[in-house]
C-alpha cells in the first residue's frame, strides 16, 4: 500500500511550481498510505526532475525542493515498502532514460518482479533499485514502441500483479490501473488562477478536499487514462476486466473521509461495527472503546447496535504513524503509541474494538494495557474476518507463518492476545456492510482466493 498523486496544468500557467506544490499537499493527504519515505517528479519544457527523500512529505520535501520541480505536470508518492528494502534508492518517482525519458510512480505489488527482473538483467538492464516499480519504469522507457501510450500498455500487457500507475513522460500524466483494480486511482479537476480547468490523479478521494478540487470519476479496473494539457484520452487494455478491490481499503488503508466505488469509508466502517454488535451480541459489557484510529467508526457502529456506552480507552501518539505499516519494530511502536486511560478503564468491563488482528503485536499490546490499567474484563471486537493467507499484491504479510489467525483457532489466538473474549466479523457481514456485490473484492487474505496468479509460498 503506497499513495500516489498527480497533476496535470495547462501549458501556460501563471505558477510555475503548481503542479509541485499541488503534488505536495496530496501527498500529505495521503501520508497514511505510507511514511518510508516521499517523493515528486516534474515536467518542464521537455525536462523531468525528481526529488526523493526517506521520511514524511513534511519533513523530507522542503519549500526549496518543491521550488525545484518548475512545470506543468508532476507525479509523487509517499511509500510503504512491499517489494525492496525501506533505502532511498528503491523510493519512487524512478525515473529511467533508456530510451524515452520517464518518470513512474506505483502503488500495488508485482508477485513475479523476480522474474522480470532476471529477464531484463539477461539482456543487459542495469537497475539501481530493487523496487519492482523500476522495473515496470524500464520497460516503458525502453519499449520501441511508437507512441508513449503504446509503450505504457505494452508494459501493462507484459506484467501480472496490482498497479495503480501514474506516469511522466513527453508532457504528459498518465494514469493506469489493473485489470483487477485491486488498488484504487480517482479522477480530479480544479482550476487555476485564470479558471481554466486542470486535472488530478491520486490513490483516494480525500486528497481533493483540501484543494478544493472536484472528484470526477473512479479510473476503472483496466483504464488508461492519458491527460495532455485540456484534452483527456481514454484506453482500455486489451484483456478482459473485472473488479477487485482490495477489501482492506474499507477496513484499514483509507481514510474515513475518502469515497470508495461510490460508499463512504466512514460510514462502511460504521456499519462494520453495527453488524458485528448484531453478530455477536454481547452482554455484560461496561463501555465500547475503539483503538484509535482506525478503530473509531466501527466501534460507534457497535455501541449504537449493541446498546452499551461508548467511550475513549486510549491516549493515542498522534506523532507516531501507522504500527501496520512501519517495516519493523512493531512490539516498541505499540507501545509507544498507545497508552490506556486508567480513569475510563479501570473496574470496566470493555468491548475494545478492533479494525484486524493480523500479526496480533497491537491487540495483544492493547489487551495488556487495559488490563494492567485495571480493567475487570477486555472482549476483543475485530470487525473483520480472520487474516490466514498472505498477501502478494501491496500488503507487507507475505508469508503465513506471520499471520496469528493462520494456524490458530479462534480460541488460540484469543488466549494469544489475552482477551476475556475474541470475536470476529463474518465475511459475509463484511460485505454487506460495503454496499457492494461480493465478486467486486479481493479477500484472499481471508479465504485464499487469488484473482491472479502468485508464487508457491
Amino acid at each position: 500500500m503506497c499513495g500516489v498523486f498527480g497533476v496535470a496544468t495547462v501549458s501556460k500557467c501563471d505558477t510555475p511550481f503548481l503542479p509541485a506544490a499541488y503534488t505536495y499537499t496530496g501527498l500529505y493527504m495521503l501520508q497514511h498510505r505510507g511514511q518510508e519515505a516521499a517523493g515528486e517528479a516534474a515536467w518542464d519544457n521537455g525536462t523531468i526532475r525528481t526529488e526523493k527523500r526517506c521520511g514524511l512529505v513534511t519533513t523530507g520535501l522542503t519549500k526549496d525542493i518543491i521550488q525545484s520541480l518548475p512545470g506543468t505536470v508532476a507525479i509523487g508518492h509517499v511509500r510503504y515498502s512491499t517489494t525492496g528494502e525501506s533505502v532511498l534508492l528503491n523510493a519512487h518517482p524512478h525515473y529511467r532514460t533508456d530510451r524515452r525519458k520517464v518518470a513512474v510512480v506505483h502503488n500495488g505489488n508485482l508477485p513475479k518482479s523476480a522474474e522480470l527482473r532476471k529477464e531484463l538483467e539477461a539482456e543487459g538492464v542495469e537497475f539501481e533499485s530493487t523496487s519492482d516499480t523500476e522495473i515496470i519504469a524500464a520497460m516503458i522507457s525502453r519499449s520501441t514502441a511508437p507512441t508513449i501510450e503504446e509503450a505504457v500498455i505494452e508494459t501493462c500487457m507484459s506484467i501480472e500483479g496490482s498497479y495503480a500507475l501514474l506516469v511522466l513522460a513527453e508532457g504528459k500524466l498518465i494514469g493506469v490501473r489493473d485489470p483487477f483494480g485491486i488498488r484504487p486511482l480517482y479522477l480530479g479537476r480544479s482550476r487555476n488562477e485564470r479558471g481554466e480547468e486542470f486535472y488530478l490523479l491520486t490513490s483516494e478521494t480525500c486528497a481533493f478536499g483540501f484543494l478544493r478540487a472536484e472528484t470526477t470519476r473512479e479510473i476503472a479496473p483496466g483504464e488508461m487514462l492519458v491527460i495532455d494539457g485540456r484534452n483527456r484520452f481514454h484506453y482500455q487494455l486489451p484483456v478482459e476486466a473485472k473488479r477487485k478491490l482490495c477489501i482492506f481499503e474499507f477496513i484499514y488503508f483509507s481514510r474515513p473521509d475518502s469515497v470508495m466505488m461510490g460508499q463512504w469509508v466512514c460510514e462502511v466502517r460504521h456499519r462494520l461495527g453495527q453488524n458485528l454488535a448484531r453478530q455477536c451480541k454481547p452482554v455484560n459489557l461496561d463501555k465500547v472503546i475503539p483503538v484509535p484510529e482506525s478503530g473509531n467508526h466501527a466501534a460507534v457502529g457497535f455501541a449504537e447496535a449493541s446498546g452499551v456506552p461508548f467511550g475513549y480507552g486510549f491516549a493515542k501518539n498522534r506523532y507516531l504513524g501507522r504500527t501496520f505499516i512501519a517495516p519493523d519494530g512493531w512490539d516498541d511502536l505499540v507501545r509507544h503509541k498507545y497508552a490506556a486511560l486508567e480513569p475510563m478503564v479501570a473496574g470496566k468491563r470493555l468491548a475494545e474494538v478492533e479494525d484486524s488482528i493480523v500479526r496480533a503485536n497491537t491487540t495483544g499490546g492493547t489487551v495488556a494495557m487495559l488490563k494492567d490499567a485495571g480493567a475487570l474484563r477486555v472482549e476483543v471486537e475485530v470487525v473483520a474476518p480472520p487474516v490466514k493467507y498472505p498477501c502478494f499484491y501491496g500488503i507487507a504479510m507475505s508469508t503465513r507463518g506471520e499471520l496469528i489467525a493462520a494456524d490458530k483457532t479462534i480460541e488460540e489466538v484469543r488466549d494469544y492476545i489475552g482477551a476475556d473474549q475474541l470475536n470476529y466479523l463474518s465475511q459475509e457481514s463484511t460485505i454487506e456492510a460495503t454496499r457492494c456485490p461480493k465478486d467486486q473484492f479481493c479477500m484472499a487474505c481471508f479465504d485464499g482466493d487469488y484473482p491472479i496468479p502468485v508464487p508457491s509460498e
